[in-house]
């Protein structure tokens, strides 16, 4: 058992409330270390040092669990950053993640640990073994002192204040807390860490007299900036994702949340950070400043789990490359530990049903097993006795909702699909077995009228409603059949029985084919792209039927999409795979609203909540619930990886591979690879409208073949070229 087992719990004195606190040990080295490796966690978030030289590279640590269950500790080596003779190891805590209230609950973490809502507590364990082969541990308890610190307020969605003339008025000696280590888990998920370092594009000055930074990129980080001004001198930066169409900055879909950073000069030069807090932005306006303003004294810093980047995509439409681009800072603006809707407004929530839709693009854009197991181990704590999953993880809440909740099934087959792991399989089989017998022990209650589900949350058919026009109901069945066809092909591979859940997803079929059927249900394009992307149909000619209806739809409305959350991710795919690539094409190709590019048109550098964010004549959707960096309609970067560049896992994990691409002559070139576990694949197509040179590179231990206009081609280790 790790030393930090052994360790206390220690918190202030009294509350904590809003400043951070620093938690500090003198430790006395008297002869040669061999290694030191330091174990630490917090109620909240945490930095650690000892001496002034930080502890690891992590940030936002421990992470985002569901922490009356799970909290993560870390483990890092700092023999390097031990001294002869007195080491000051000192452990600084905000209120992060569990310290407020992110999940719009009341109070909901009160009685963890024993704290108030709002207090912190650290826990560490540091062990040293000397060169003599002496282990010595020093672990958290009553005999640390606490301390407040210059940072005067840390809160997650309003920032922080930073005053550097604050002294404490002295320490205090911690308080140990009345509780046992049990909800300690070693490390889990990826680390968020610092990536990217963009400067300043351009100094703003708008209409409204504001001056604002421009980093040119939507993005989740935070700026840090060199200041050197009078003692008392204060500086203010204010975060936001957009200016108005005047020019001038907004950020009133922030909602409730601040996005805020202060700090207080002692007349000494600073490089300074918020440690505490992330913020999603492009611009930043620069309320007060002590000095001149000056572009090289600013820079913003990108910070996301660490995930290693597996997908590329280009091809000749510098729109679709835009379109790329914006999926990719979408992902890595929303993987923060938790797959979040969003990293801006007061909200920045788990939620289920985005990370489902998106997960497949997510799996070929980077390697995210390793998050993703975190995540769905706070998913598998979360389930309730009769087998729902809430729509928010990490939460408390109770609710389900078709799409959403079926991210327990989808999400592990997306994994599964694509790195070929069953481990990802085994450690959630369990819960998926649970939630499929929720949902056939519930159908009747699920599937009916009355039964609350987000349904197509943002469709286009009608706009007094988030809702959609598609029946709730029947998504609810659609999906209680696809989380059953799947989770009997995962059973199929582990060789476990499912019988069962086969006689389940026939009747499911029946119920949607008899209650379902097109005479009695509102025909939404959403309602023919769930039959036909989920097989929920009866032989081929249903099929063909349900397509052309799906395309005459479209086509009727001067080949628009109008499909939300749920029928957007499998839109494309319904059109492509039905004879209608063509259709396919026209929609991710246009230009005008609503269409994956008309945000583009509008500057949009990430994926947006809302097909018009920003309106045609400049004005927002609104303030309320309008994300400029939302990851769901990103989706269809999966659609353009396996079905533009034609790259499709014929077995899990791409150990066989089929090369399936739809060539359409208004792309003269694509480009796409994708990293496995056996080598990267590359798939790569040139026309002129006449002739296709296509070039596929097959790495060693993959069996591959290529389908092209009809006709199959069996490929070879190395660089394939076929012209047709």
């Amino acid at each position: 058992m790790e030393p930090i087992f052994s360790a206390k719990w220690i918190t202030a004195p009294a509350e904590t409330g809003e400043c951070v606190w620093e938690y500090g040990k003198n430790i006395c080295i008297s002869s040669g270390v061999r290694r030191a490796v330091l174990y630490s966690s917090a109620i909240g978030v945490y930095t650690a040092e000892i001496g002034d030289k930080k502890v690891g590279v992590y940030r936002l640590a421990p992470g985002w669990t569901q922490y009356d269950r799970r909290v993560q500790y870390q483990k890092t080596d700092v023999t390097s950053l031990l001294v002869r003779g007195e080491n000051e190891l000192k452990i600084s805590v905000g209120r992060g993640f569990l310290c407020q209230d992110v999940t719009h609950e009341s109070n909901p973490r009160e009685n963890l640990c024993g704290l108030a809502p709002s207090s912190t507590a650290a826990i560490a364990a540091l062990e040293i073994t000397y060169d003599d082969g002496r282990v010595d541990v020093v672990t958290t308890d009553g005999t640390w002192t606490v301390s407040e610190t210059a940072w005067r307020y840390s809160d997650m969605y309003n920032g922080d204040v930073y005053d550097a003339t604050f002294v404490p008025s002295g320490s205090f000696s911690a308080r140990v807390i009345d509780a046992n280590t049990d909800t300690l888990i070693a490390q889990e998920g990826e680390p968020i860490n610092e990536h990217e370092n963009l400067p300043v594009k351009e100094i703003i000055h708008t209409p409204k007299g504001e001056t604002v930074l421009d980093f040119g990129q939507n993005m989740t980080g935070f700026v840090r900036f060199r200041v050197a001004g009078r003692c008392g001198d204060a500086c203010h930066l204010t975060y936001g994702e957009a200016l108005d169409k005047y020019g001038n900055f907004y950020n009133e879909n922030y909602r409730a949340a601040r996005a805020e950073t202060e700090f207080i000069c002692d007349g000494r030069e600073h490089v300074f950070e918020p440690l505490y807090t992330f913020y999603g932005f492009r611009y930043v306006r620069v309320d007060k400043w002590a000095g001149e303003i000056k572009p090289d004294d600013f820079v913003a810093v990108a910070v996301h789990s660490e995930m290693e980047r597996t997908g590329r995509f280009e091809c000749s439409d510098e729109g679709i490359n835009q379109l790329y681009h914006n999926i990719i800072w979408g992902q890595k603006g929303n993987f923060l530990d938790v797959p979040t809707d969003c990293p801006q407004r007061d909200e920045r929530m788990g939620w289920t049903g985005d990370a489902e839709v998106f997960s497949g693009c997510a799996a070929l854009n980077f390697d995210v097993l390793k998050f993703f197991k975190k995540w769905l181990g706070d998913m598998r704590v979360c389930q309730k006795d009769d087998g729902r999953i809430p729509v928010v993880v990490p939460s408390h809440w109770a609710r389900s909702s078709a799409a959403w909740s079926d991210a327990c099934v989808i999400i592990p087959y997306n994994l599964y699909k694509y790195y070929g792991d069953k481990s990802i399989i085994e450690e959630n089989y369990d819960m998926m077995r649970r939630w499929v017998e929720y949902l056939e022990n519930n159908y009747e209650e699920y599937t009916s009228p009355e039964r609350f589900h987000y349904g197509d949350w943002l469709a286009l058919e009608r706009e007094d409603s988030c809702y959609g026009l598609t029946p709730k109901e029947f998504i609810a069945a659609a999906f209680a059949a696809r989380s059953t066809e799947l989770f009997i092909a995962m059973s199929d591979a582990l060789g476990r029985k499912s019988e069962r859940y086969r006689e389940f997803y026939s009747r499911c079929k029946r119920d949607i084919s008899e209650r379902f059927s097109q005479n009695k249900v509102t025909e939404t394009q959403t309602y023919f792209v769930l039959r036909l992307a989920f097989g929920l149909y009866d032989g081929d000619v249903e099929r063909k039927e349900l397509a052309q209806k799906l395309c005459d739809l479209i086509t009727s409305l001067g080949t628009r999409l109008s499909t939300g959350f749920v029928g957007t991710p499998y839109l494309l795919y319904a059109l492509s795979e039905n004879g209608y690539a063509d259709v396919a094409y026209s929609l991710l190709l246009r230009k005008e609203y609503p269409s994956w590019l008309y945000p583009i048109s509008r500057g949009a550098t990430t994926m947006w909540e809302h097909w018009d964010g920003i309106k045609e004549n400049g004005d927002f959707w609104g303030a309320d619930m309008n994300s400029f960096n939302h990851y769901a309609y990103g989706a269809v970067g999966e659609w353009m990886y396996t079905v533009m560049a034609g790259i499709s896992p014929a077995a899990a994990g791409f150990e066989k591979t089929v090369f399936r691409p739809r060539v359409d002559a208004r792309i003269a070139h694509v480009k796409a690879s994708v990293k496995t576990g056996y080598g990267t694949l590359v798939s790569e197509w040139e026309t002129d409208g006449k002739t296709t040179e296509f070039k596929f590179t097959v790495p060693k231990n993959i069996t591959a073949k290529a389908e092209l206009f009809g006709k199959e081609y069996s490929l070879s280790a190395g660089e394939n070229v076929i012209v047709i």
